[in-house]
């Protein structure tokens, strides 16, 4: 109110703006020394929740805003087994991550006339892994490597666009083997 139209460097605010966002995460790595070598254990906990309300279009006249609220939680967990001797380093492990995330946007202004439309989506994801590397010294500085990995992911994405009164989900999985093999010479 009062303000010169014309300054440049005036912003219009018709919708109350804010950002209410709480983000935590956990991460913890234990080690066993046996005989067999050191058991690792890498544990990850990963939480997101935000409500954010903004006004875009920093005009007179309250054309379009929008308010989004969306949560994220990851759970993350590998377990691996190392250790060697004098010619030869090994590694094998397990791997998991399981996450979800879920998000409303609800957007309002002129450019809708009195509907206050929402876009909705949400998504799940599971993965899974083996891996192994074995390193070979064949001679003083000459190292032979071999190892793979195999993954297995799957996801579920559900979304209901602006408008739309349905919900359609959508579903895959992937997996992939990638192996490695090298020398590495140590000048």
């Amino acid at each position: 109110p009062g303000a010169d139209p014309r300054d440049p460097y005036n912003v219009y605010n018709n919708t109350p703006v804010f950002a209410d966002i709480d983000t935590w995460g956990l991460a913890l790595t234990m080690n066993l020394d046996t005989a067999i070598g050191t058991i690792t254990s890498v544990t990850g906990y990963r939480e997101f929740d935000d409500l954010v309300q903004s006004d875009y279009d920093a005009s007179p006249v309250n054309f379009f805003y929008a308010l989004r609220d969306q949560t994220h939680q990851q759970l993350s967990q590998e377990f691996r087994l190392g250790g060697g001797t004098d010619r030869l380093d090994y590694v094998v492990g397990v791997y998991y991550l399981d996450q979800n995330y879920d998000i409303t946007n609800a957007q309002g202004g002129s450019i809708y006339g009195v509907a206050t439309p929402r876009q909705i989506a949400s998504q799940d994801n599971t993965a899974y892994a083996v891996f192994g590397q074995v390193d070979y010294k064949l001679v003083e500085d000459l190292t032979l490597t071999v190892g793979g990995r195999y993954s297995y992911e799957e996801k579920t994405f559900t979304n209901q666009p602006l408008f739309f009164p349905v919900s359609r989900t959508y579903e895959d999985n992937w997996d992939n083997f990638s192996p490695k093999i090298g020398l590495t010479y140590q000048a």
